[in-house]
Order: C-alpha cells, then structure tokens, then sequence
C-alpha cells in the first residue's frame, strides 16, 4: 500500500501574498495580486519542480533519503525508494534503484519499472528518446534509447546533448581531444564533427565554439553546418525571443549583450550577467557579482523592471522569483511583468512556476523544507 501524505487542497499560506483585489470586466475576474494557496507543505528534504502532473522529492537528509513522486493534490504517486529520481517526460522518469550495485532504469507514473536498470547514468526524454551511459563520468559512453528501452540507433559518444529541432549535438573522443557535431534521428552526422564544444539549436542556430589562432571563440552555426555568425565571442548561450546573450571578455571582467540572427549586437554589452529571454523579458545584472543590481529587460534592450534586485530568475507562466535581500537566506518573492511584487517575499528559496505550482522553501519551525505553492 502507497503512503500518503493528506492534505487540504489549497490551505491558504499566512503572508504569502496579500489579500487579492477583484474588479469585474466583460464578466472576467481582473486578479491584481495573485492568490496563491500552499498546495503542499514544507516536509521535504529535496524536490524537483513538477512535470506531466508529477514532482520528485526527498524524505530524509542526503545519505539517508529516498526519492518518491507526489502527484498534484500531494499524495504519493510512487514510493519513496530510489537513491535519486529525474523529471517525467513520455510518461517515464528516469530513477537510481536502492541497490547495492545501482543502476539507473525508468519507471512510468504509477511507479513501475518499464526500462530495466542497467544503466550508469541516465537522462529524461526529450522527444522520445533518452540519453544513457554505459561506463564512468570520465570513460563512458553516451547512447540514445527509445521509450521501450531499444537502443534508436547503434551510434556511442563521449558526450552529448538532448535532441533539439531535429538535431543533437555529441562528442566524438574523450574529453579534451575529442570534436563535437549533430547527429539526425538515424544517429547519422548531419554536421561533421570539428568543433571544441557544441550546444543545442535554437530558433535555427547553434553556438559553437572553434579555435581562432591560439584562441577558442564562440560563434553561431544553422542546419547546414555554415558558420553564420562569425567565432568572436568568450560565452554564448541559445537563441530566444530572436536574441540570444553573448559575452565579451572573461568570467570576471566580460561584459554581455544580446546578438540578433544576423549577428549584429541588438543590445549592447553593459551587462555583468544575462538570460536568454524568456516571455519577452530577460534578467540581467548591471553591477557587480553579489550586488543589488538584477533586473529584466525587453527585445529592445529598454530595462522594464528596475535592477534593484540581489537575484533573479526567469518567467514562467507570467511570474518570476527575485531575491529582495542580500544573502542567500534573505526571502524571495514573485514579480509580474510589470515589476510588481505578485507574491510576497516570503522563501528562503523559489523556482519558476511549472504546471501552475512553485517550488519553494519557506523559513518554517522545523528548518528549511521544501514545498509547493500553487495559482
């Protein structure tokens, strides 16, 4: 029999958001705070946030815990008996057996093993299939397994990437030596591999990264494999929104921008950290690393959202998590995209909504437990 955990469905949560003011229009509820109700209480040593109506989590501390699913009312979907557990996706998650000798296998969401353990790592699908690997971190192997657990194609990597817009990006050779391409869902190289590091496309363009002389640039490349966007940049990340952020300089020193597809800098590089864009406004930091100085931008560059934030993360079902204090046990709270405070800062921790409900720890009597808010 499944433990269960009881909960009232929505038990309002004391100071997380002011009282909602209502005003009707065209027979529509106008929500100028957002009413946010503890869905499930603050009782986990870990979680993940939720996927296709199920979340991870921990019962115990990091040498005794084991992961279990709750569905959405938070009742226990699965026990909880895996040493870690990954994120639904085609209705598989990917869990290490509590075994002696573990390996990683996937279950479904009622907790039944559908792909056999017999893995050293694995990864959530993505597109029907899954990366696993056969061997350690360091001298393993990468493949691609479909929802039954057949291998897709006969193809092994060193490392890589999920499938993204029909293509994926692996490592052929150890790390440090080896060069990385794109494969096709018949695991065939569209893309020659010649390139130090590889990410996944995006809106049609992939950061690479080659080397220019004695240096190593990132640059942009399409389907075809042409380099689009000439190697000049020390940091590139993917394309959103129709920009994507890019870095000039070192780690501590570089400043970042935002480059459009034809490789124009679109907003210029004053910025200290940058996101990719997400529901058309991207957080950026404006100071220094650790100061007061996160706030959102839209595709035009124009700061939308004051940058008087310690932290801030991306939207997601039109509300992001800001950090209001200086250290990382100051509360976070939700801001809408009009900067207003939506969900009072009342979490020592908070994650994008997903699936209408937040990971979130609040400061409670019995220490910092996760939990879940809910829209």
């Amino acid at each position: 029999m499944k433990p269960e955990i009881f909960l009232s469905a929505l038990v309002l949560f004391a100071g997380a958001c002011s009282p909602p003011r209502q005003a009707e229009h065209n027979n529509q509820v106008a929500i100028s705070e957002v009413a946010v109700g503890l869905a499930v209480p603050p009782q986990f040593y870990g979680a993940r946030s939720y996927h296709q109506g199920l979340a991870a989590l921990r019962l115990d501390d990091e040498l005794r815990g084991r992961w279990g699913y709750i569905d959405t009312n938070g009742r226990f979907a699965t026990t909880a008996r895996y040493r870690q557990a990954g994120d639904f996706a085609n209705s598989r998650a990917p869990v290490l057996m509590d075994e002696p000798d573990a390996k990683w296998g996937f279950i479904n969401q009622t907790g039944e093993i559908v792909i056999h353990p017999s893995f050293d790592a694995a990864d959530t699908f993505v597109a029907g299939l899954a990366l696993v690997r056969t061997g350690s971190a360091t001298l393993g192997t990468w493949e691609y397994i479909d929802t039954t657990g057949a291998r897709a194609f006969a193809g092994r990597f060193g490392a890589a990437r999920p499938f993204a817009e029909g293509l994926a990006a692996v490592r052929v050779g150890e790390l440090g030596v080896g060069k990385w391409g794109f494969i096709d869902p018949r695991g065939e190289f569209a893309i020659a591999p010649q390139f130090e590091q590889a990410e996944s496309f995006a809106e049609g363009l992939a950061a690479v990264q080659v080397r220019v002389g004695r240096d190593l640039r990132w640059g942009y490349i399409d389907r075809s494999g042409k380099l689009t966007i000439a190697p000049q940049f020390d940091a590139a990340a993917r394309f959103s929104h129709g920009l994507a952020p890019v870095r000039f300089g070192d780690v501590a020193s570089g400043k970042w921008g935002y480059v459009n597809p034809a490789g124009k800098l679109s907003i210029p590089a004053h910025f200290t950290s940058a996101s990719p864009f997400a529901e058309g406004l991207a957080s950026v930091r404006t100071g220094e690393y650790g100061s007061r100085s996160w706030g959102y931008i839209d595709t035009t560059g124009h700061m939308v959202i004051p940058a008087e934030f310690w932290d801030a993360k991306s939207f997601s079902e039109g509300l992001a998590p800001v950090r209001l204090g200086q250290y990382d046990d100051t509360p976070w709270g939700y801001v809408n995209s009009t900067g207003k405070i939506s969900i009072a800062a009342s979490f020592m921790f908070a994650e994008p909504f997903a699936e209408r409900r937040a990971l979130v720890r609040p400061r409670t009597s019995t220490g910092y437990m996760y939990g879940f808010i809910a829209r």
